[in-house]
């Protein structure tokens, strides 16, 4: 079984590729500002320079491109991270799956 953050991780590389950028941007991180999201990706940040765009619009691309059932909350946050809290209906999915 995946763990959850690399099931993340493969959701947010399909999003970026989706959006026209390399899947290797998506990897996300448990975030650390739990006061502000339960998971992070700062993949735009880096995938600026090689796409010679602003940050934000890159998060903001990737952002559109994830599932709204897989996510309560995605928020592209300036100057270009990925803020993610997954839905009760994801975590429920995923633990149906260890059973």
């Amino acid at each position: 079984m995946e763990k959850i953050l690399d099931l993340i991780s493969h959701k947010m590389e399909d999003a970026f590729e989706k959006a026209g950028f390399d899947r290797s941007y998506g990897r996300v991180t448990v975030s650390n500002r739990p006061d502000l999201c339960e998971y992070q990706c700062n993949g735009a940040l880096a995938a600026a320079k090689t796409y010679r765009r602003a940050p934000i619009q890159i998060a903001q691309a990737a952002a559109e491109k994830l599932d709204p059932a897989d996510f309560d909350e995605v928020n592209a946050i300036a100057p270009g991270f990925n803020n993610l809290r997954v839905s009760g209906l994801f975590l429920q999915k995923y633990l149906n799956d260890m059973r």
